[in-house]
């Protein structure tokens, strides 16, 4: 409900308060009131190349019996990661790259403008971790929900990435309708990793172990 999340935001520190309002000033059309599922995906400069596809994906979802969803139940929030330029002492501070992922998207919204979708950036250090980048994400797309007032009804926030392999058809609407169980909060999906991971960083196995239990 609304009431939880103005509490939650309410329990950010002063920095992470900042961070979502950044977040917030970069994009001005609120988030539709029938909405009832959001798409969160963190991604970076190096996806640019993949991000229309997945995007496409999401224009061919369908339910079990393979009808369509509707384009307007779906918001696509997407949060590039930048990192500061490095400035030498003595030289001319560098030139900004260009913004590939944003032609991209624009090039996507253009081609699809049935489906919302928001993009927005944030600076990171090289070293932060990406579950400060999904944390913020998440706190953005709680503020867009809570922004739309009490006559919205409830949305789920699903926290996926980039994908360079290919989406179930029914990958939204199987989300959403395990969601409908009023004892379930949260659902997380499978995936693999490969062996070659595990034998460099055999202290991975614990927790990928945990996720599976």
């Amino acid at each position: 409900s609304n009431e939880e999340i103005g509490w939650y935001l309410s329990t950010l520190s002063e920095e992470d308060a900042q961070t979502v309002a950044d977040l917030m000033a970069q994009h001005d059309t609120p988030m539709a009131a029938e909405v009832t599922r959001i798409v969160a995906i963190p991604t970076m400069a190096s996806n640019a190349g993949q991000v229309y596809q997945t995007l496409t994906q999401y224009t061919t979802q369908t339910d079990p019996a393979g009808t369509l969803l509707d384009p307007k139940l779906t918001e696509i929030v997407i949060l590039n990661r930048t990192t500061a330029l490095p400035i030498i002492e003595g030289q001319e501070p560098p030139t900004p790259s260009v913004d590939e992922m944003k032609i991209e998207i624009d090039k996507f919204k253009a081609d699809h403008p049935e489906l919302s979708v928001v993009y927005l950036t944030h600076e990171y250090p090289e070293d932060a971790a990406i579950g400060a980048q999904k944390r913020d994400l998440s706190n953005a797309i709680l503020q867009r929900m809570a922004a739309r007032g009490e006559t919205s009804g409830d949305a789920s926030i699903i926290n996926t990435f980039v994908e360079s392999n290919a989406l179930s058809p029914t990958y939204l609407s199987t989300i959403s309708t395990t969601l409908e169980n009023p004892m379930t909060d949260m659902v997380n999906g499978s995936f693999k990793v490969p062996q070659e991971a595990y034998a460099q960083f055999p202290m991975l196995f614990a927790p990928m172990r945990l996720q599976e239990i």
